[in-house]
């Protein structure tokens, strides 16, 4: 009788430990929480780094003043290869509708995007000296007013296109001279601050409910800017050069934003 006790008090004892360790084996076995659950809806502010490049097109003229008709003999096309860096900050605000984002950013940038191009040519048929015709573009500063839409494949991953309004200063000179006389040359320059638009795309990737970083490309076209060379001394009848240069190009950067209110 006294054994069975004794063997009764050593079970329940087991039982007992055995039911405290269970208890402690989830606690021991939990897994970390999901990733919350991100919502778009609201204003954003951040900044952002890349590089643009570009090869726009440029047609030279020659012929009196204000009424340039004749081009040089060859060749009267060229491209200015352009690249170099950009960034700045940007703002915006999201709507989100289930799966869907709408919103509008607007950003400014600081550029260093500019290229130089130096050939060989030729002026007149009548005088059919060789001469060296060099060009050159930069674009100082770039900012855009853009609608986005959004489609989310997860609750923290947007990709979305994008597009709007561009605007931004753009520096341009042209010089064309005479190889045999350097010092009878044409030459002029140019900056003015140009509109067009802009259309790209990206992605967007929410590391919590309040930072996200993005990768995004942006085409931009500014129109066409026109730069006049002149002499150094205008005869009878004013001789010049007009270049009429393209302000397109492309940027691709990467960015970071903090989303308010989440």
């Amino acid at each position: 009788m006294k054994k069975l006790s004794l063997l009764s008090v050593a079970l329940a004892t087991i039982g007992s430990m055995g039911s405290s360790n269970a208890a402690d084996l989830p606690a021991r076995m939990a897994t970390p929480a999901p990733t919350a659950y991100v919502n778009w809806t609201g204003f954003y502010a951040g900044v952002n780094a890349g590089y643009g490049w570009g090869d726009p097109k440029s047609h030279l003229l020659t012929g009196p003043l204000a009424r340039f008709t004749a081009d040089p003999l060859a060749p009267a096309d060229y491209n200015t290869a352009t690249n170099g860096f950009i960034g700045g900050a940007q703002a915006g605000y999201n709507y989100q509708i289930n799966t869907v984002v709408v919103g509008i950013e607007t950003d400014i940038q600081f550029s260093n995007i500019n290229g130089t191009m130096t050939t060989p040519s030729t002026f007149l048929p009548a005088l059919a000296s060789p001469a060296t015709f060099t060009e050159s573009e930069t674009l100082s500063w770039l900012g855009t007013a853009r609608g986005r839409i959004g489609f989310l494949p997860m609750s923290n991953l947007m990709l979305y296109g994008t597009g709007g309004l561009a605007y931004g200063r753009i520096n341009a000179t042209s010089l064309f001279h005479f190889d045999t006389a350097p010092f009878v040359a044409y030459s002029g320059s140019v900056a003015q601050t140009k509109t067009g638009w802009t259309l790209g795309g990206g992605a967007e990737w929410a590391l919590d409910r309040s930072w996200s970083v993005k990768a995004e490309y942006l085409y931009y076209d500014l129109g066409t800017i026109n730069v006049t060379g002149l002499p150094p001394v205008l005869g009878p009848i004013p001789f010049a050069t007009q270049l009429s240069q393209k302000a397109t190009g492309s940027i691709a950067r990467f960015g970071l934003n903090f989303m308010f209110g989440n």
